[in-house]
């Protein structure tokens, strides 16, 4: 995933933080998407995310993984 940091309050989930976070924002497009179920949308160790760096506030990143598991449709595999 690469993204532009401005507007955000770092990749990091952040429960304190006053603007959105980069993961906030991607699982609600995850979500969103219907890849996650809604009792495990913000439960992190449910969906198992990970991820392989995090950014400060404003900062950007040309290319970060994230890593977690997905509710699939058994015809999907």
């Amino acid at each position: 995933v690469g993204y532009i940091g401005t507007g955000f309050q770092g990749s990091l989930r952040n429960w304190m933080a006053e603007k959105a976070t980069i993961e906030e924002e991607l699982e609600k497009a995850i979500y969103k998407s219907g890849l996650v179920s809604e009792r495990n949308q913000y439960d992190s160790s449910k969906i198992g995310l990970d991820r392989s760096s995090r950014t400060d506030k404003g900062v950007h990143s040309a290319a970060s993984l994230f890593a977690l598991k997905l509710d699939l449709p058994r015809q999907a595999w």
